[in-house]
Parts: C-alpha cells; structure tokens; sequence
C-alpha cells in the first residue's frame, strides 16, 4: 500500500496501528482461536509458531510454520480449516486497524481510508482496452455494518466496466457468490458499495479499463481533422501553392517552418514516468500523432523540393489520402474510447 491517507467525515487524519501492534493484535487473536479450538493453554512452541507466521515477511517464509499449525490443527477437529485459512491470509497480509475518537463509539462513524495501489497488467482485450481482476479480503468489513469502495483509474485512463461479487460458504459449508451493489461505471472513478461481510470472504471486482477521451484522445481526432483541411485545400489550391512556392524567398520560409517539425515529433514521444499499462493503452493514439506529425513533415518537404506541377499535385493527394486513413483511425479510437471528464 502506498500514499496511505486515513481520515474521517471531516478530514481529520486518524491514527494508524503499526507493524508491531498490528502483530500482536493479530497474535492474540489467533491464540484465543486455537486456545478454543485444543481446549488448552498453548505450549511456547506453539506461541512461537504463531507469532512466526503473524511476523513473516511473506506467505512463503511462513511456510514450514504454517505446515507445523496445520499438523496441530489435525487434532483440533471442527473449525481447524477455518483458522488455518485465517492464519494463511495473515502470513501474507496484516491487519489494518485505526484509532476513532471514543465519542463515535456507539455510533454510525465514517472512516476514509484512501491508498494508491497497483492491480497489475490485466488482461489485454485488445489494443485500447484490458480487464483487470481485483481480489479485496472480506475480513476488512467484517466490524462495519457497510462498507464503501472508490477505485480510480490511472491519469489518461478511464474506466468502462466494472463487475463485482462476494463468495462465501452458507450454512451448509457450500461456496455461495452474490453480486455486489456498484455505481455505473464510465469515468475516471468507479463505485463498489456493500453490507456487513462475514470474516474470510472474498470480494472480486472485475475493472475493464480504456483510454479516455478526454485529452490525448481528442486531441488525436483534432490534430487529425485539421491536417486532413490543410491537406485538402492544398489539393483544392494546388494551381496557387505551386505558384506561390515557386519564388525562392518563400519556400526558404517553408524550409525554415520544416526545421519547427522534428521538433514537435519529439515532443510527441517524449514524456514523464507513467504506469506501463498507460503507456500501452495509449499506444495507438500517440502513434496517430506521430504519424500525422510526419504526414506534415512531408507535405513541407514536397513545397520546397523543386517538383514540377504534376509530381506535387500527385504528392498532395497521396499525403492526403493518407491523411484521411489516419483521421479514421482517430475517429474510431474516439468512438471505442471512454467519455466525461478526466
């Protein structure tokens, strides 16, 4: 978790349980269950088990302590499963617990947490689009009689879809999944809302993401509509550009406007440090910009190449044709990209 941000309705920052308090919590918590479940006090191996695996820095390092709970465990009849999952998740997660104010309790209190989390490369649908999985423990609403998430795209980005379910087992033991209540999903920020959630649940939520239209994206099908007019009253006016290009004074200022181009070629791929997946989702519209950028760049090179009249005529409608292909693709990255504001 990074940029953890914990407050509540008004703002107010609270405070957050650390690392070794988390631990201890988590420990004591495990102790009584297992406490329950043998009928006995625990021996100090056991205790050391249990504070070892609170205390891994990974599921993996836990392993030999996990695998020597669960031999204790076999002798413990029903509810060991139940621990041991408990106790699974807890080698590889921790606990989050905030201090409130002691005069919300007894009382309905809102609690933000906000944090800046990374949910992987998902699954390419194709070259605007991808669908990421996002697993969230039950455990964190399990004290809460709702519960609130608000899931942001990264910048450049929004999102066009968004399922979400919980599993859990009923009363038989059976595996049951219910969908979960989420706002309508075609933004920059995407809603999923839920009721009290029993411990050690799952809450999936499946988050297809596109680029946005906002910004890049329009400014692709902008960029793209006002080459293809340049081009097109070129190919209208050739007789009068051909004939203005011809005096020298003026085609050494095309030249010199020809110099401005790879400049702004260059500024069309260079940026700042970006999610690798927003790079790839906006793949396609920054090489229409590209493309276009050297569609112009051509065009200037043909005024100032010396060509006879047919030669750049033929050249103009050649640049323009495919100009129109790249204003196409614009359109159609538009018409699949997602609307409203960034």
């Amino acid at each position: 978790m990074k940029r953890l941000d914990v407050t509540d309705a008004s703002g107010t920052a609270l405070s957050v349980w650390g690392r070794d308090d988390n631990g201890r919590l988590a420990q004591a918590a495990l102790t009584s269950y297992l406490t329950g479940l043998l009928g006995r006090d625990l021996t100090d191996r056991e205790e050391l088990t249990l504070h070892r695996i609170v205390f891994a820095t990974d599921a993996e390092a836990a392993y030999p302590d996990l695998q020597r709970l669960s031999r204790t465990l076999s002798k413990a009849g029903d509810g060991g499963a139940s621990l041991m999952a408990i106790a699974s998740d807890l080698a590889a997660n921790f606990l989050l617990v905030v201090e409130v104010p002691t005069d919300s309790v007894g009382s309905r209190s809102l609690v933000k947490l906000q944090h800046e989390g990374d949910i992987g490369e998902g699954e390419q649908f194709n070259a605007l689009a991808t669908v990421h999985g996002y697993r969230f423990e039950g455990a964190a609403w399990s004290s809460v009689a709702s519960w609130h998430v608000e899931i942001h795209a990264p910048p450049g980005l929004a999102i066009a879809g968004l399922t979400a379910r919980v599993s859990d087992t009923d009363d038989k033991g059976e595996l049951v999944t219910r969908e979960v209540l989420i706002s309508p999903a075609t933004g920059p920020t995407a809603h999923i809302s839920g009721e009290k959630t029993p411990l050690g649940s799952l809450s999936f939520a499946d988050l297809e993401l596109r680029p946005a239209a906002a910004g890049l994206v329009n400014q692709t099908v902008a960029g793209a509509i006002a080459a293809s007019l340049l081009l097109g009253a070129g190919c209208i006016w050739t007789d009068r550009l051909f004939d203005a290009v011809k005096e020298a004074d003026r085609a050494a200022a095309v030249a010199a406007v020809m110099l401005a181009v790879p400049a702004v070629l260059i500024a069309l791929v260079a940026r700042g440090p970006e999610h690798p997946l927003v790079s790839r989702l906006l793949l396609a519209p920054r090489l229409v910009n590209f493309a276009v950028a050297t569609v112009l760049l051509a065009t200037a090179a043909a005024l100032v190449l010396g060509l006879d009249q047919y030669a750049f005529e033929w050249t103009l409608r050649a640049l323009l044709a495919g100009q129109l292909l790249l204003l196409i693709v614009a359109i159609g990255i538009r018409i699949r990209a997602v609307g409203g504001r960034t």
